[in-house]
């Protein structure tokens, strides 16, 4: 994502924020605080608007690059190409690498093993496998799994093959392979529009959805562009702070970008890989 200052008020919307130290029990530690000025408000209103308008016309200019319309693929068609398969493949694993193994030692005289270093090869519906990503899930059946309601500890007995799509689909996004995901969703039962927001029950945080990885790219795309205009917080001559990475906003927009610990940790992938966590 761009900086965009062409179109994007930052330097507006920086103008609304002071840094200075929180309090006494914080250690002298700085942090970004709203100013009270009259027309703070009306600043913070006119960013946000521009800014959605912003992103509708990139989204608007993005979608251009795929047919308007899609035919509803067949069950058994394959949506997920072999180039497409090759490039998430390494990304799948980051959370599925042990996933697909023999649920007991009946499953031992079917079950087939991985293959090294190259797309799986079990075509057949009966196949189970411990390959990263198995052939059946890049087929439109797997984008066809419905999401079903379930109470609490009953998420994977009720969900546990949707949403092993969902976390396909999620990786799909993050490496800009729209074409399945968009074909898929021509199909009238879809429901990934259920799987934007999502718990494994509703004692849970809704850590599970894909709206994740749009939530937590905007809040560090935010923080990181406000940074821009504190020159304070990174130049080496400054003060009255020189390392951004010292101010509270920055250290919560960080943790709550890269925390681990959740059923999904894929929309955390690129901060971890960007800030070498």
């Amino acid at each position: 994502m761009a900086h965009n200052s062409d179109r994007i008020p930052w330097e507006a919307l920086a103008s609304v924020f002071e840094l200075r130290r929180t309090n006494p029990c914080q250690h002298g530690a700085y942090n970004l605080h709203t100013r009270i000025q009259p027309d703070s408000k009306t600043k913070l209103a006119n960013f946000v608007q521009v800014f959605m308008q912003s992103v509708a016309q990139d989204a608007a200019q993005q979608r251009k690059r795929y047919p308007e319309r899609c035919e509803v693929p067949d069950e058994n068609e394959v949506l997920i190409s072999d180039e497409a398969a090759t490039k998430i493949e390494s990304t799948v694993w980051r959370w599925n690498h042990e996933a697909y193994q023999p649920d007991d030692e009946d499953d031992l005289d079917i079950f087939k093993q991985p293959t090294a270093r190259k797309l799986c090869p079990h075509i057949e519906e009966s196949d189970k496998c411990g390959c990263v990503l198995p052939f059946i899930e890049r087929k439109m059946s797997a984008f066809q799994r419905q999401q079903v309601p379930n109470g609490c500890y009953g998420f994977d007995t009720c969900n546990l093959e949707s949403f092993r799509n969902l976390e396909v689909v999620k990786t799909l996004m993050l490496h800009g392979e729209m074409d399945p995901i968009l074909r898929s969703c021509a199909y009238r039962g879809s429901h990934l529009a259920k799987w934007w927001e999502h718990q494994e029950c509703q004692c849970m945080p809704a850590s599970l959805g894909w709206g994740k990885i749009c939530q937590n790219a905007v809040k560090m795309y935010m923080m990181l562009n406000l940074l821009h205009y504190f020159s304070e917080t990174w130049d080496d001559n400054a003060s009255p702070i020189d390392d951004y990475r010292k101010i509270k906003a920055y250290q919560q927009a960080v943790r709550l970008s890269t925390e681990s610990g959740h059923k999904s940790d894929i929309a955390t992938y690129p901060h971890r890989d960007l800030l070498g966590i």
